[in-house]
């Protein structure tokens, strides 16, 4: 039986007809050895496909934390793999052979540090994808036959307490990680890869910055635009930050904030960039159960658009504490919601296609 708390994670979980939902606390093989469910449009209506979980996953793993999807495959992070109590974290690779889903890999990190929570968060594109924990994030890359490690990937003024690699969004050759305690403010890291290897190309923090923004918190690339959150900003008020990159240097260009934003709304919990659209998640929102904003870039300048509501959401279902989206479909994980608080995942159509 599933726990409460099943949790949708935030980067790739959708692409096309599929959409994978991790379930992290649920007792599958045993207590929150978690899993996660892969669903199918049939072009009416989504049904669950696959039920997943790893081969030797065991109580307290979180199978199900880190999550994505591409094309015929699938990666599950499982942060809690590993001895009892150590969290080293490990991802599980699944593929679709036209009728069932079947285990393929076990990735790990080449450095298995006590808990680096490998798998925490996962960014997958094509063949490449950026799997993140609390201390480093890792480039794996994909030959058609084995997965290998490209590169381990730090901060050039990391520290332990950082939580760099917590957050994570790769777009072609660039990388985007989170690192929302550095400093004890947050900061988000671009990378960027010559074809040989992986360096750091900027340092991203907001204008305003000031201490226990949790900035990086969420982050989200695509091409030469980021979105990074920070929802503890103002009082947990919270908000979101635009950057854009002019070939050489990367800027601030837009604050975004929520309507009538107030106390605890944690505006910037998780955040999306589907080309000239913008997408903020405000888990809790002027006693509502969360929101996600939509805002729309027109002559530069990003205008508020839709707001997406839960129909029939309670108080403290967190609406909009993850998103994902694939052409006009987008995916917002709400990890309370349902009776028992065992989480609801729900399908909004965008008005633009991206």
């Amino acid at each position: 039986m599933a726990k409460a708390w099943e949790v949708l994670d935030t980067r790739s979980p959708i692409l096309g007809n599929m959409a994978i939902v991790g379930a992290p606390y649920d007792d599958a093989k045993g207590d929150a050895s978690g899993s996660a469910y892969i669903f199918a449009f049939d072009g009416t209506n989504w049904t669950q496909q696959a039920k997943l979980t790893g081969s030797d996953e065991v109580a307290f793993n979180n199978f199900g934390t880190g999550v994505a999807i591409s094309g015929n495959m699938a990666l599950v992070g499982t942060p809690g793999d590993g001895p009892s109590n150590q969290y080293l974290g490990a991802v599980y690779v699944f593929t679709f052979d036209g009728t069932a889903w079947t285990q393929k890999a076990k990735l790990l990190a080449s450095v298995r540090d006590f808990n680096a929570e490998f798998g925490l968060c996962i960014s997958l594109s094509g063949n490449t994808a950026l799997i993140g924990g609390t201390k480093a994030a890792y480039i794996f890359t994909f030959n058609g036959t084995v997965w290998t490690q490209q590169a381990k990937l730090t901060s050039s003024d990391i520290q332990d307490t950082d939580y760099f690699g917590t957050a994570v969004s790769l777009s072609g050759q660039r990388a985007l990680i989170g690192a929302y305690s550095a400093e004890f403010q947050g900061a988000a890291y671009v990378f960027d890869f010559d074809g040989t290897s992986w360096s750091q190309e900027a340092k991203l923090v907001s204008l305003d910055i000031a201490g226990n923004d949790n900035f990086g918190k969420a982050v989200w690339l695509a091409g030469d635009l980021a979105i990074v959150g920070a929802p503890l900003k103002d009082h947990n008020k919270g908000a979101a930050y635009i950057f854009s990159s002019d070939g050489t240097t990367w800027s601030q260009t837009t604050k975004l904030t929520a309507l009538g934003a107030r106390k605890a709304d944690f505006f910037g919990t998780s955040v999306a960039l589907p080309g000239t659209v913008a997408l903020v998640g405000s888990q809790v929102s002027g006693g509502v159960p969360g929101v996600i904003y939509e805002y729309v870039l027109r002559r530069n300048v990003w205008t508020l658009g839709s707001q997406f509501l839960a129909s029939g959401g309670m108080n403290g279902d967190n609406l909009g504490v993850s998103l994902a989206f694939s052409g006009a479909t987008l995916l917002a994980g709400a990890d309370a919601a349902s009776i028992g608080g065992i989480g609801q995942a729900y399908i909004f159509s965008l008005a633009r296609q991206h």
